[in-house]
């Protein structure tokens, strides 16, 4: 008996030490690309980058850096690239995806007029951020708006069978008697 319990935890220590490739394939493949970053994070990411003192053609390299483990790529290095070599603020921003557009309307004002961008940014991202918390509220309230009604189907009748039943028939037997 002693045999068999030492054997099984034998096995069980070198089930568990040795790496099993079926498993690390299964790792490799949950561990994927990101998704998309969200929009006000990227702000706060150029933020913190500007506010270092880089140049913005140099915060969007980095900010491209930072998100390079997305699945799609970002092309924001191509557009600081395409800013530096004279490329209008339309022409280079045309590479970048559809999700970069808030970034880029915020931007737009510090390169065109000279604007203090760290305000600008701060605020598109508060703007992102309480839309969003607006729409949650929005989404919370249809919610329960719709639950109401299930609700009300199920324990209305529940009630009746439980609460309102028994009573009339209590009174009834006692009307009979």
């Amino acid at each position: 008996m002693f045999f068999l319990l030492f054997a099984f935890t034998l096995l069980l220590i070198a089930f568990i030490h040795v790496p099993v490739p079926r498993f690390q394939r299964a790792l490799k493949e949950k561990i994927q690309a990101l998704h998309h970053t969200d929009s006000a994070f990227i702000m706060d990411l150029m933020r913190a980058s500007i506010s270092t003192g880089a140049s913005l053609p140099k915060a969007l390299h980095a900010v491209d850096n930072a998100l390079a483990e997305e699945k799609t790529p970002s092309h924001l290095d191509i557009v600081g690239k395409m800013l530096i070599f004279g490329a209008s603020w339309k022409e280079a921003w045309a590479v970048a995806p559809r999700r970069f557009i808030p970034l880029r309307d915020a931007l737009e004002p510090a390169w065109n007029d000279g604007s203090a961008p760290l305000p600008l940014l701060k605020r598109a991202a508060q703007s992102l951020r309480s839309q969003r918390a607006r729409q949650s509220r929005e989404a919370a309230s249809k919610l329960g708006a719709k639950l109401v009604l299930p609700l009300g189907f199920c324990f209305l009748p529940a009630f009746i069978i439980l609460g309102v039943i028994p009573v009339i028939a209590a009174t009834g037997l006692r009307l009979f008697q």
